[in-house]
C-alpha cells in the first residue's frame, strides 16, 4: 500500500467513449481499493471472525489493476454477536497505529500479571466490536495513502479523527483560496500561519524566521520534504517539526467530499455514529467508485483468485507460514515454507521460517499440543514460563522447552507479541540463568530461538538482550551443544543480529565466539546442507569488522568446501559467493573459485533435505 501514491499521481484510463486518456480521481481508486478490503472484512465478520490487525503492511495491492488482498491473521480471534447483532471480540492484540480509542483504552488498562478473571473482566468493561477494531483500521489503512507514510501525521489510531479533520481543513483551505498557494506574497503566508494551531513555543519562532526569509508561496511550494525546511534560516529543530506536521496535510493527495464523509463516519469519535458492519460501509463506497463516470465498478474482481506474479504470492505465501507459526501449526507453517522454498529455494525468510519449524517437531510430537498452548495467550505462556525457571529442576524441564518454543512461534514475524514478551518483568533476566544452567539441549534450543526471534530486527529489543548478558553466554553455548545442528543454527541467527552493534560484533570474536562456532562447523556438520548455508549467511554481517579473523579461523574454505560437497544447494549458491566476494573486497586476495562462482547453476529442491 505504500507504494500506491506513486501510482496514484498518474492514475489514467481510457474514455468508454472517445478512447481518449480521463483523468481519474483519486477519490475513485481509493474507495475501489477500500470496497475490496471491507468485502474482505464483510466475509471474515460472516464466519464471525474479527482479523484485529488491519494495516498497510496487510494488505498487497496489485498496481496494474488495482486488486487487494488481506493477509496476515496473526492476530485474529473468534467473535461473538452482542444483542443487536454487532459482532464483538477479546482482541489479544492490535497494531496501535491503527487501532480505534476503545481497542488502544483496553490496552492502555492492561498490564502485566493480570490474573484471567482479571483479563476477562477489563474484556467486558472495554467492550471491542468491529467499529472499534477492523473497520477503523480500515479507514485509517487507506486514508494512510494520501499521505504515502504516516511519519509526522499520527502515531496512535485514536487521532484519527483529529488528524482527519485536519487534513480535510487543509485541503479545503487549498481549493478555497482565491489564488494558487504558489502565488502568495510573504503578508499572505504570514496570514495563513496565524490560521495553524501551532504549539505556543515554537509559534513566535516559526513566524519570526518566516518573516526574515520573506517566505512566499513560491517557496512554500518548494518544501516537500522536512530537510528543505533547513533552508528557512533562524528555525530550530522542534520548530520544523511542529511547521512540518502541520505542513504535511497541504502536501497531501486530495480526496472528494464524499469520500471524506465515509472517512468520518468511521472515524467518529461517538461509537454509535459509525458504521456496524461491513456491509453499510460498502453501501456507502460503492458509489464514490462510479464518481468520476468512468466505470471502475468493473475492476472490482467477482471470484477470489487472479493471475498474480510468483513475487506476490510468495509474500503471501511466507506471511501465512507465519501466521500459522503464531498459532502453533508447525508442521502446517513447515508445509508452506516449502512451497515457498520450490519456487525461490534462497528466499531468506522462508528459510528462517522453515528452520524454526524444523526445530519445534523436536521440542512437539503434535502440533495440536503446540496449537493448544499458542491459543492460550500470552500473558499465561509467560506466567508458565516464570514459574518453570524460579527452580533448577524446571530450569530443565521439556515444560520450560515446549514454553519457550510456544513464544518463539508467537514472536515469528510478529514484532507486538515480541513486545510483550520483552516487557515481561523477569523474563529476559531468566534466559542467561536459564543458559547457564540448563543441560536438557532442547531448552538449551527453544533458549535461544526465543532470543534471536524476540529481539531480531530491534535496537531497543537487542540492546535488553545485550544488558541481561545473553551474548555472554554464547561461547559457552557453542562449547557444550555444539554438535547439536539446530543450536549451532539459531546461536548464529543470534550472533548475526547482535552483530549489527559493532561494539558486541568484535566482543564475539575477542571472546572466542566465532572462533568456536567455525570448529562446530568444521567437526561436526560439513555433512549438514543446512548448517552449511546457514553459516555463510550469518558469517556475512562478520565481514566489515571481523574479516581477518574469519580469515584466520579458515571460514572462507570452510565455505568452499561446503559449496563442492552440495553443488546443488540453492541457498548456497547464493550466500557462499556473497559471503566470499565481500571477503575478497574487504582484504583482498586471488581469485574466487568453487561451484556456483561466476556462473549460473541449475536450481533444484535440494535445500529441503531432512536436517540430522
Amino acid at each position: 500500500m505504500d507504494a500506491l501514491s506513486v501510482k496514484l499521481t498518474s492514475a489514467t484510463r481510457a474514455s468508454s467513449t472517445t478512447g481518449e486518456p480521463v483523468k481519474v480521481t483519486y477519490s475513485s481508486i481509493l474507495a475501489l481499493l477500500w470496497f475490496q478490503l471491507a468485502n474482505a472484512l464483510d466475509h471474515l465478520h460472516s464466519l464471525d471472525i474479527v482479523h484485529c490487525d488491519v494495516k498497510p503492511e496487510n494488505a498487497l495491492c496489485n498496481c496494474t489493476n488495482f486488486h487487494l488482498y488481506l493477509f496476515d491473521m496473526g492476530l485474529a480471534r473468534e467473535g461473538r454477536r452482542n444483542l443487536n447483532g454487532v459482532l464483538e471480540v477479546d482482541c489479544d492484540g492490535c497494531t496501535p497505529a491503527y487501532a480505534g480509542p476503545e481497542v488502544l483504552r483496553l490496552f492502555d488498562e492492561m498490564r502485566e500479571g493480570l490474573t484471567q478473571e482479571e483479563r476477562k473482566t477489563l474484556q467486558e468493561r472495554h467492550t471491542i466490536d468491529v467499529s472499534s477494531h477492523d473497520l477503523w483500521a480500515s479507514a485509517l489503512t487507506i486514508f494512510q495513502a494520501v499521505y504515502v507514510k504516516r511519519d509526522a501525521v499520527w502515531v496512535r489510531g485514536d487521532e484519527g479523527t483529529s488528524v482527519l479533520e485536519k487534513y480535510w481543513r487543509a485541503q479545503t483551505m487549498k481549493t478555497s483560496a482565491a489564488k494558487e498557494l504558489e502565488a502568495w506574497d510573504n503578508a499572505e503566508v504570514l496570514a495563513w500561519l496565524d490560521t495553524l494551531y501551532l504549539k505556543d513555543t515554537v509559534k513566535d519562532k516559526i513566524v519570526t524566521a518566516f518573516t526574515i526569509n520573506s517566505v512566499n508561496g513560491a517557496m512554500l511550494s518548494k518544501i516537500k520534504k522536512k530537510a528543505d525546511l533547513k533552508q528557512i534560516k533562524g528555525m530550530n529543530l522542534a520548530a520544523r517539526v511542529e511547521f512540518w506536521t502541520n505542513w504535511r496535510p497541504y502536501l497531501a493527495l486530495p480526496i472528494s467530499a464524499s469520500l471524506h464523509a465515509v472517512m468520518k463516519k468511521c472515524l467518529h469519535e461517538d461509537r454509535s455514529q459509525r458504521y456496524q458492519c461491513a456491509t453499510d460501509l460498502m453501501a456507502d463506497i460503492r458509489p464514490i467508485i462510479e464518481e468520476d463516470g468512468i466505470l471502475l465498478e468493473r475492476l472490482i474482481p467477482t471470484t477470489a483468485k487472479e493471475p498474480m506474479n510468483q513475487n506476490t504470492q510468495k509474500i503471501i505465501l511466507v506471511n501465512i507460514g507465519n501466521a500459522l507459526s503464531n498459532h502453533g501449526y508447525f508442521k502446517t507453517a513447515q508445509g508452506v515454507y516449502e512451497r515457498v522454498l520450490s519456487m525461490e529455494g534462497d528466499r531468506a525468510t522462508a528459510l528462517k521460517g522453515w528452520a524454526t519449524t524444523l526445530s519445534s517437531e523436536l521440542v512437539w510430537q503434535m502440533e495440536e499440543e503446540s496449537n493448544t498452548l499458542c491459543e492460550s495467550g500470552m500473558d499465561y505462556i509467560l506466567n508458565k514460563v516464570l514459574g518453570e525457571v524460579s527452580t533448577a529442576e524446571g530450569r530443565n524441564s521439556m515444560n520450560l522447552a515446549q514454553s519457550y518454543n510456544a513464544l518463539w512461534a508467537l514472536c515469528t514475524g510478529n514484532g507486538q507479541h515480541a513486545e510483550v514478551v520483552i516487557k515481561k518483568p523477569g523474563f529476559m533476566e531468566a534466559l542467561p540463568v536459564v543458559l547457564d544452567e540448563a543441560t536438557n539441549e532442547l531448552v538449551i534450543l527453544s533458549c535461544i530461538g526465543i532470543s534471536g526471534s524476540v529481539c531480531v530486527k530491534s535496537p531497543e529489543r537487542r540492546g535488553i538482550m545485550i544488558r541481561v548478558g545473553v551474548p555472554d553466554r554464547i561461547l559457552n553455548v557453542l562449547q557444550n551443544f555444539g554438535e547439536h545442528p539446530h543450536i549451532q543454527i539459531q546461536t548464529s541467527i543470534v550472533m548475526m543480529d547482535i552483530a549489527q552493534d559493532d561494539t558486541y560484533e568484535k566482543r564475539l570474536r575477542d571472546q572466542g565466539a566465532l572462533q568456536q562456532l567455525c570448529e562446530n562447523w568444521r567437526n561436526f556438520h560439513m555433512n549438514n546442507e543446512i548448517v552449511c548455508y546457514t553459516m555463510p549467511d550469518k558469517l556475512y554481517n562478520f565481514t566489515f569488522n571481523c574479516a581477518e579473523h574469519l580469515r584466520s579461523l579458515g571460514a572462507e574454505e570452510l565455505t568452499l568446501r561446503s559449496m563442492e560437497r552440495f553443488p546443488n544447494c540453492v541457498p548456497l549458491r547464493k550466500f557462499g559467493p556473497d559471503f566470499l566476494t565481500s571477503m575478497t573486497k574487504k582484504l583482498g586476495g586471488g581469485p574466487l573459485v568453487g561451484p556456483g562462482l561466476g556462473g549460473a547453476g541449475k536450481k533444484n529442491k535440494s535445500v529441503l533435505c531432512a536436517i540430522s
